[in-house]
């Protein structure tokens, strides 16, 4: 197939650079012509003339060798999809159909996923929660660290509830301040950013993503019950 560039879009906005002289157009039809005759039989040669030098108006760009309209079958499904789109919004929108309702009937879209809550999402993981308790020594934070695999720890009080959190970020911190003698209270974040089990996860993805944090511990009544973690839900399709 020998195609020339057809001027729309961009290429008819740099026409004066791309457009071939007429004599071109003439030589190229010559040598066109010269080799279908030599390879009749042999080899089936589709040649698209350029829009501005062809004689009569032309089926889709000439159509091909056997003169039947040679489609544009990726326009038409381009085409296809945007206009399934358009219908589905305006449809949507005479029915009152909400962003809620799509995603309760597709529980495993991303949209539907946006929607769970934050206890939705926890419910369904049997992880266990890194968590050590405030007197914890920096030897054993780095140990439920690193068996977490979350990249942090919660601290808890002495009733369950959250008090603070251990991040790599706090440990490397800790070690230039000279503080790995300490205990888990006193390399902690005190009072970290938490998250409620009727938060939606398309506002708890915005949060953390605002405030650039990696991961964040679910609580009901202070107490964490499970973990948000933004490598996670990359991985998941939340994101």
């Amino acid at each position: 197939e020998i195609a020339n560039t057809q001027y729309y879009g961009w290429a008819l906005a740099n026409r004066a650079a791309l457009m071939p002289r007429p004599e071109q157009v003439e030589h190229a039809n010559a040598v066109v012509e010269a080799a279908r005759e030599r390879l009749r039989g042999v080899l089936a040669i589709d040649y698209v003339l350029p829009d501005y030098y062809a004689r009569y108006p032309k089926l889709c760009n000439g159509g091909w060798r056997d003169g039947t309209d040679c489609i544009p079958r990726a326009a038409l499904r381009a085409m296809a999809l945007a206009l399934g789109d358009a219908l589905t919004i305006v449809l949507m929108a005479r029915r009152g159909f909400s962003r809620e309702e799509f995603g309760f009937r597709h529980p495993g879209g991303k949209l539907g996923r946006s929607l769970q809550t934050a206890g939705d999402y926890v419910a369904s993981r049997t992880d266990d929660i890194p968590s050590v308790g405030e007197t914890a020594a920096v030897e054993d934070v780095i140990l439920a660290i690193s068996e977490g695999r979350k990249g942090c720890v919660a601290v808890l009080d002495a009733t369950g509830v959250i008090a603070g959190m251990v991040t790599d970020g706090d440990l490397r911190r800790a070690m230039l301040a000279g503080k790995l003698t300490g205990n888990a209270a006193a390399i902690m974040t005190p009072s970290p950013r938490t998250i409620s089990l009727d938060e939606r996860m398309s506002a708890v993805i915005k949060r953390l993503t605002e405030h650039r944090i990696s991961n964040a511990f679910v609580v009901q009544d202070g107490r964490p019950v499970g973990i948000v973690d933004m490598k996670d839900l990359l991985a998941e399709g939340y994101v």
